[in-house]
């Protein structure tokens, strides 16, 4: 299976190179908005640390791409489901079923990952990098974690109930890249599509770290699940601050990276028995051992 990993490897990287070139168009466009608005969307400061953990975040992507798609076969192998060749054989209805309840699936799985990485802690460290910025936009968007080694776990249901490996990491693919360009300020809303999509507008709330907006709106592609789940929260009249509740003033990528994991191994140690240990790594952020 690792063949067809190798045959399909450049139509991902194709896919790549298609989103990081529009990414940067839309960078670019951002700036010229900024430039003629007058609106500080940017700054040098911020957006250099940005710049600085992306090279090594794609590195560390393309290495630990055919790791999750093995783990994904592994359990494509055990499935309990056989859909057969539906996921390329566009002929059949059900080439559209199985897309559709792949998409929707893959969707609910972020969800639940993204809630995750926000009520443990030992997720939030890794999440946290994405959040520590005091700007919003698209370069935010790329500011992401090193350490990608316990999400995948979360979609290893999908393979297993017969998703092919390879149309759950396209899909993956689809909803992140999708998610980048609603890493922007220059879009007020999109009217109707508000209701059911993941937009700017909701992810401006997701990136707040006013009180009334912290986490709320964890949706991928689709804002459905925040509303099913009572996590929706739409913005109000109050301006939006972006970052976190303990604001990271630092923009060097290893500060950046690693503060969360530095504070949390502290409050680790700090504490007196093994079950606090574990409660500090596995409760929420802000969980205090006497608490």
């Amino acid at each position: 299976m690792l063949q067809e990993w190798t045959i399909w490897q450049p139509v991902f990287e194709q896919l790549r190179l298609i989103a990081g070139s529009a990414v940067i168009l839309a960078i670019l466009g951002e700036l010229f908005y900024q430039w003629k608005t007058g609106r500080t969307l940017y700054t040098w400061w911020d957006t250099k640390g940005n710049l600085a953990v992306i090279p090594f975040y794609i590195l560390v992507a393309l290495v630990w791409g055919p790791v999750v798609y093995w783990w994904y076969d592994l359990a494509f192998q055990a499935r309990i489901i056989d859909w057969s060749q539906a996921w390329f054989e566009s002929n059949t209805g059900l080439f559209l079923c199985y897309w559709l309840l792949l998409f929707l699936l893959e969707d609910l799985t972020f969800y639940l990952f993204h809630r995750s990485s926000h009520k443990v802690r030992l997720l939030w460290a890794s999440h946290v990098v994405h959040h520590s910025s005091k700007q919003f936009n698209f370069t935010v968007a790329w500011r992401e974690s090193w350490l990608p080694f316990f999400v995948f776990w979360f979609w290893m249901p999908l393979p297993l109930l017969g998703f092919h490996p390879l149309s759950v990491l396209l899909m993956q693919m689809i909803s992140l890249y999708f998610q980048v360009f609603i890493h922007t300020q220059s879009i007020k809303t999109l009217g109707p599509l508000e209701w059911i999509f993941n937009t700017p507008s909701h992810h401006r709330v997701h990136h707040a770290c006013n009180e009334a907006y912290i986490d709320k709106n964890f949706g991928g592609v689709l804002i459905i699940w925040d509303r099913l789940f009572s996590t929706y929260q739409k913005a109000g009249n109050d301006k939006i601050r972006f970052g976190i509740t303990q604001p990271l003033n630092s923009n060097r990528p290893l500060a950046i990276q690693f503060h969360e994991y530095q504070l949390l191994i502290k409050d680790i140690l700090k504490a007196n028995t093994f079950s606090e240990k574990v409660k500090l790594a596995f409760k929420r952020p802000g969980f205090k051992a006497d608490s």
